[in-house]
């Protein structure tokens, strides 16, 4: 990887399309301006939310990540019921997609984008 200049974003290479966006935006954050706002919505908006500092609103569909083997994020929601997986409802076939055979663990959400307009 090539070293940096303080301030410069990474390729969409070394990162990939969605993080360098993320980056790029990251640099306009504090400023008081739309442009400022923006930039900050997209941050917040490409950003996995761990669920130790946040979670969604329940009963909210959002994007989930989770812990171990299961290499692909899929939606759920957070309903916090002890009757749900950790307080989390996923489509069951991400049920069993560890090694050990149990219920993987959601570590990280993202809000879903909202739908293309018609």
């Amino acid at each position: 990887m090539n070293e940096q200049k303080p301030g410069a974003v990474a390729s969409t290479d070394e990162l990939g399309p969605v993080a360098c966006l993320r980056d790029y935006a990251a640099q306009y954050t504090g400023r008081g301006d739309d442009c400022g706002r923006l930039a900050r919505m997209v941050v917040n908006a490409l950003t996995w939310i761990p669920v130790t500092e946040r979670l969604p609103e329940r009963y909210k569909e959002v994007l989930v990540a989770f812990a171990g083997q299961c290499a692909l994020a899929a939606t759920g929601q957070y309903t916090g019921s002890p009757m749900d997986q950790q307080g989390w409802c996923y489509p069951a076939e991400n049920r069993d997609c560890t090694d050990s055979g149990n219920d993987p663990v959601v570590t990280h959400w993202m809000p879903l984008p909202d739908v293309p307009k018609a």
